[in-house]
Formats: structure tokens, sequence, C-alpha cells
């Protein structure tokens, strides 16, 4: 029986992909009489291909400068744009992750949002998942330029090609990473709690304060 090979899309062809804030734009937010808060999402804050709650920097924009490009939605995926490649999607509407606040993508971010025409062929969460993968980083990571921090270019990343399986294919796997992330996530913590307090016993052993 003939191998059918999954087809591959450009990340261009998937999803808009734009930068977040500029390290300018977040120098000039000044508070004015028209002023909202939101919470600003900054590049450290990826520590998951799979986030949930987020904290955010407080800060605030004017409501006549502040338009749905800025304004981050449930689903979107935030990329760096230097330094280590990391990934991560909004699994949750933004006011429920941070609290009720909106979320903006600050500096040395990109935000990836699927095409309103390709939501029934892309899940958000698979491609999120794409992207998180040590292939992906690598690929990325070839292009970028920069010796002391590398740089990712929105072209380098709009021109990655992603495998794109059946709908409900790309669904089971990204619960099944979904899954794995967070059983990796809990055995860390396990593990760092235990080596806390094996130290602090040690440290006892030895009249360490």
């Amino acid at each position: 029986m003939p191998h059918n090979p999954t087809k591959t899309l450009k990340l261009e062809s998937i999803a808009r992909i734009r930068a977040g804030l500029s390290s300018r734009d977040v120098q000039n937010l000044f508070p004015s009489d028209d002023e909202i808060p939101l919470k600003m999402i900054s590049s450290s804050s990826l520590t998951s291909p799979f986030l949930s709650q987020i904290q955010g920097e407080k800060i605030t924009m004017s409501a006549s400068s502040t338009t749905s490009r800025h304004l981050l939605e449930q689903h979107d995926i935030i990329t760096t744009s230097r330094g280590s490649f990391r990934v991560s999607i909004l699994e949750k509407s933004p006011e429920v992750m941070s609290e009720g606040y909106q979320l903006v993508a600050g500096p040395m971010c990109m935000v990836v949002r699927v095409n309103d025409d390709m939501r029934n062929e892309i899940s958000a969460a698979y491609l999120a998942w794409i992207l998180s993968t040590p292939a992906i980083a690598l690929k990325i990571t070839s292009s970028a330029r920069g010796s002391a921090a590398l740089i990712f270019s929105r072209d380098s990343l709009a021109s990655l090609e992603i495998p794109v399986p059946p709908y409900e294919q790309q669904v089971k796997i990204a619960e099944a990473a979904r899954h794995a992330t967070q059983l990796h996530d809990a055995r860390r913590a396990e593990a760092s709690l235990e080596y806390s307090v094996t130290i602090e016993e040690l440290n006892q052993i030895v009249g360490l304060r």
C-alpha cells in the first residue's frame, strides 16, 4: 500500500505573523485621559508551549491608539524574536489568564494567529506544538542573524514548512503533547522540591544556616 506523506504548507499561508510592541512603543506609554490598563507578555514569560496563566507587566495604553492589532486573543501563538527560540499559545482568553486584563505582546516577541479561513484546517494548539519542536527551533536558529544574541526575523518564521496532517489527527497530537508537557512540568517541580528538601537536610547535618 503506497505511503501518503503529510502535506506541508508555509506558515505564511496558514497564519498572520506580526511583531509585538517595539521598545520605543513601550517607552512612549504615557498615562492619558482615555488610558486602558493592560498586561504585556515578555519573551521571558514563554515558559511552556501551552500557557493557561500569565503574570505579565502592567502597562497602560491610550484607548484611541489601542487596536485589534495590539490586543491578543485566545489561541494566539507568541514566539521570541531574539535569544533562545521559544513558543507559547494562549490556551484561554487573555482576561481569564491575566486576572481580568487584556494582553499585548512586548518587545522581542512575535505573534502568530491562524487565518480565519484556515481555522477548520489548522489547529492552533497543534501549530504551537510544531513550532516548539527542536526540529523547528534548529531551522529557525540556522537562519538567525547576530552573534552575541540570535535575532529571528519574521521572514524566516513565515517561510517555515509546516506538516499538516488531517485536522482530527492534529487535535490528538496537540492533546498528547499537552499531557506530556504537563507531566514533564510536574516531575520537574517534584524533583526541584526534593532537591531543596535534601539540601536543607544536609545543611542542618553540617550546621549551616
